[in-house]
């Protein structure tokens, strides 16, 4: 398990880590900051081991983190979810497991996911409601919630909600994958030899005083030398009298106990132990992330489309849903490794997904509707590389229906039955044919005929294509803000075939139609920036490198890592610069009543400056899902 979180940790960059570092000094504290700052660098670790390492990198202005410290700062990110705790390997298997030495690992998805709860909270406010948006904020302000408190802190936001109301709303959510259900503690830190469940202050086990390391040497070494007598004694047993090891029968009389406890407790449904059994809430990070993704991926096919075009891929987006996560997993994963579930939907699937989000407006022609749904769905499938999949499925035996009138009277098209009709004998059929599209009702059986060849044509979402779009779309957007537009060409001329072609400075200025000396200055600060690779090519072995042959190049791998990591280095410097702003105007929004003309221009201004500086690094943490989650 170690070892696993160990490499996790390895994983992540010094930009991601140190951004990390920042947003959880921001949330909860300079401690906690320092406390997660040590589980980012050097992965799971024991209780005991953080104590340690907090001290190693304490300078002359700080004082040492006292165990009380400590533990409170494991026992709020465990709270948030952003800690997890486990026993350790060497006592897992064994009855001691709550009590004795327990590691905690952190997800640093958990900690770059908390600057995107304005967004989350946006999401839920405009597709559920207002009382999806008051249930989902006391979640993510206590991290994990019980069902009775989200209730009352949501009535006291609205105060026409009803208990009642809440209820439901929090089962949607739960249905929806906004909210998911989670034990009031940490199921990890259970041991597996009971199955009664633990009290919620088993949450994170963290003992009052630091235990002393022969308490450590001697708790661990419990397990292998109670496993050593056991065998001894069985096997004395076999040779003599067959009697039962002391040790056997306390154990035994121990489950015994817990059974009879547990008997006990669902006997009495008001004891205190139903009480703890209460459901308790917390976000679903990966389908949260995946919805502000979805919302992405829209906007910018409205803008190279139409809005209707986005409207069919929303449609067509809720059939993609995050793969679960493992209950068990040795390192915290992120949603690109965990990958999506991509469903199929057909025509009447789609139309009916198309009127419950609201996109089909009440009064308009059902039958034109129809045909400027499946023009969209053929343009964005029309492609091998587009953004629709579209497949044919031969379904065997299937119904047509003649037509009694109009151009295509006396003609046989598949449709599909609706229900039975108002008339005996009757039934309520639906075509969703190129030719035509419509309903008809109170169809008789002469009208009908069974087929045997029927085929089906159902589109999905090519997940593909879709995260390549977004990709291309955040790359092109960031290179234009570093580089301007002759940087966004040049770098469209080295990436447009694949593999990424290489060609030298002057047939890329030529091609570009970029003066020299300003694509010069343009190629090397994106080489210095390792946005695009050189390579020499030397004429023969005695060249000096200045003549020999320079090619330019992209590298795409390296370029969406370079990007990513610039991205999280300027959301950083942002975030710095941003509290420094704030600080120059506290001391005017002390005594904003009593400012002169000049003092008041000035908090204005101030003012101005943190909304650009927050905007702009909430904008940058749009790159960050981009690249690194999905």
């Amino acid at each position: 398990v170690a070892c696993a979180a160990a490499r996790h940790a390895a994983m992540n960059s010094v930009a991601a880590i140190r951004l990390a570092v920042d947003i959880l000094s921001d949330h909860f504290g300079n401690v906690v900051g320092r406390v997660g700052v040590v589980l980012l660098e050097r992965g799971s670790l024991s209780l005991q081991d953080i104590l340690r390492f907090t001290k190693l990198g304490t300078s002359i202005a700080e004082e040492p983190l006292s165990f009380l410290q400590v533990r409170n700062a494991l026992l709020t990110l465990v709270q948030h979810g952003i800690v997890a705790s486990r026993p350790h390997p060497t006592v897992a298997a064994s009855d001691l497991a709550r009590s004795l030495l327990q590691i905690y690992s952190i997800n640093i998805e958990e900690v770059l996911a908390r600057p995107r709860f304005p967004h989350f909270l946006e999401h839920a406010q405009w597709t559920y409601g207002d009382l999806a948006y008051e249930l989902l904020f006391s979640v993510l302000r206590h991290g994990r919630v019980s069902g009775s408190l989200a209730c009352a802190e949501a009535q006291r936001g609205l105060q026409n909600a009803s208990p009642e109301d809440c209820k439901e709303e929090l089962k949607r959510l739960v249905v929806h994958r906004i909210l998911r259900v989670v034990e009031p503690y940490d199921s990890i830190g259970t041991s597996s030899s009971s199955t009664a469940p633990a009290p919620a202050s088993a949450a994170a086990p963290l003992q009052d005083e630091p235990p002393s390391g022969a308490e450590v040497e001697a708790g661990a070494a419990v397990p292998g030398q109670g496993q050593k007598r056991k065998h001894e004694g069985n096997n004395g047993g076999d040779e003599g009298n067959g009697e039962v090891p002391a040790e056997q029968q306390q154990q035994q009389q121990r489950q015994q106990q817990e059974e009879q406890e547990q008997q006990k407790a669902k006997q009495q449904p008001g004891s205190d132990r139903s009480r703890q059994r209460e459901v308790v809430y917390c976000y679903d990070r990966s389908n949260l992330n995946l919805c502000i993704w979805k919302n992405l991926l829209c906007r910018v096919v409205a803008e190279r489309v139409n809005s209707h075009a986005a409207q069919v891929l929303a449609a067509l987006l809720t059939g993609v849903r995050p793969k679960a996560a493992l209950e068990r997993d040795d390192a915290p994963r992120g949603e690109a490794e965990r990958g999506v579930d991509v469903n199929f939907m057909q025509f009447l699937h789609i139309e009916a997904k198309m009127k419950e989000l609201g996109f089909h407006q009440p009064g308009r022609d059902p039958h034109r509707e129809g045909e400027k749904l499946r023009k969209v769905l053929d343009l964005l499938s029309a492609h091998k590389d587009g953004l629709v999949r579209k497949k044919v499925l031969n379904t065997g035996e299937g119904t047509e229906v003649m037509i009694p009138e109009g151009p295509h009277k006396g003609k046989w098209l598949r449709c599909t039955v609706t229900g039975p009709g108002t008339k005996p004998g009757t039934k309520n059929v639906r075509l969703a044919e190129p030719e035509m599209m419509g309903e008809f009702s109170n169809v008789p059986p002469q009208a009908m005929r069974r087929t045997q060849d029927n085929q089906v044509v159902e589109w999905c979402m090519e997940w593909t294509g879709a995260r390549r779009l977004l990709h291309a779309s955040a790359t092109s957007q960031l290179i234009r803000d570093q580089f301007g537009t002759t940087g966004l060409r040049i770098f469209n001329l080295l990436n447009e075939k694949s593999p990424p072609q290489k060609m030298e400075e002057k047939d890329i200025f030529s091609t570009c139609m970029v003066p020299p000396s300003e694509g010069r200055e343009t190629l090397n600060e994106m080489v210095r920036r390792f946005i695009i690779c050189w390579q020499e090519v030397p004429k023969n072995a005695s060249t000096p490198l200045s003549a020999s042959f320079w090619l330019y190049y992209v590298d795409r791998n390296r370029v969406q890592h370079t990007i990513l990591q610039n991205v999280m280095q300027a959301a950083l410097n942002l975030r710095m610069r941003f509290r420094v702003e704030s600080l120059k105007v506290i001391p005017l929004e002390a005594r904003q009543d009593s400012l002169t003309a000049r003092e008041r221009s000035e908090l204005k201004a101030g003012r101005r400056k943190e909304d650009v500086l927050e905007r702009s690094f909430l904008v940058l943490d749009a790159a960050i899902l981009i690249f690194r989650c999905f």
